[in-house]
């Protein structure tokens, strides 16, 4: 159901939650297991980490940058679309790409994907359940739910999914090594609390 002009808060609120946690709930459904071991293998092995995506994919690979900095795995990420392209130049055979795109048509993500795999990386992506430009290129791929494209719905589902898939592969890293993690964690901790 679209939002109507002035829509009561109480309903903004109700919908909203319930939107959310369906979006959720069908992720994870998505989400495939030996997928989620196979990419955090990978980024546990790698020299760098590089990711991709613009707009509300990057707002996910914001969030992942941040989080993997901080417990010591060499990330490379820019919101300006030319910067990130241009540090591609330094992807290498041991790296690794994550590239998110809900669309999964995005061209910046895809000619990301083509730098990484001339390169010999391990390219990952995240995108929308379907054949996209993006499973093309990608040696492996985490589907997200197609989502129904209204006011309410579009950009916040996709940007939910995404994250979702993210934090899985955050967390799953993160607790590959939790004691050397945890001390990396709790260090940047107190050296970004003196800020």
């Amino acid at each position: 159901q679209e939002m109507k002009q002035g829509e009561n808060v109480a309903n903004v609120i109700s919908a909203t939650f319930s939107h959310r946690l369906n979006t959720i709930e069908k992720t994870k459904d998505l989400l495939d297991e030996e997928i989620v071991r196979e990419v955090v293998e990978h980024i546990i092995q790698a020299d760098t980490v590089y990711l991709c995506g613009i707009g509300g994919s990057g707002i996910v690979c914001q969030d992942l940058y941040q989080k993997l900095t901080r417990i010591g795995i060499r990330t490379v990420y820019n919101a300006d679309a030319h910067v990130n392209i241009a540090a591609m130049s330094g992807i290498r055979k041991n790296d690794v790409l994550l590239a998110v795109s809900y669309s999964g048509q995005t061209s910046v993500v895809c000619h990301a994907c083509d730098i990484a795999k001339e390169k010999g990386a391990f390219v990952a992506g995240i995108s929308q359940l379907g054949k996209t430009e993006l499973s093309k290129k990608v040696d492996t791929m985490f589907y997200i739910p197609v989502h129904e494209n209204t006011v309410r719905a579009g950009a916040i589902a996709s940007r939910d999914s995404s994250l979702f898939v993210s934090d899985v592969i955050y967390l799953s890293v993160f607790s590959s090594q939790l004691d050397k993690h945890k001390k990396l964690l709790s260090e940047t901790k107190k050296w970004t609390g003196k800020l």
